[in-house]
C-alpha cells in the first residue's frame, strides 16, 4: 500500500517530464534568441562570407621557420 512518501518522491517518469520541459525552454530561448532583430545584421554579415572575394595571397608554403 503506498503512502504519503510515495506520492513525494519523483519517479522515472517525472525526470522525464521535467528534462523535457527544460529542453525546450531552452530551444525556445536559442529560436528567440536567433530571430531577433538584433542578431539580424551579424547572421546577414556571416552568410555573405562564403560569397566575398579573398583579397589576401598567401606567401610561402606555411611552414614557420
Amino acid at each position: 500500500m503506498p503512502g504519503a512518501d510515495a506520492e513525494m518522491n519523483m519517479d522515472a517518469n517525472m525526470l522525464r517530464i521535467l528534462l523535457m520541459l527544460g529542453v525546450m525552454v531552452g530551444f525556445l530561448g536559442i529560436c528567440v534568441w536567433a530571430w531577433s532583430k538584433k542578431r539580424k545584421t551579424t547572421f546577414r554579415d556571416a552568410s555573405e562570407l562564403p560569397l566575398e572575394d579573398d583579397t589576401e595571397v598567401p606567401t610561402g608554403n606555411g611552414v614557420k621557420e
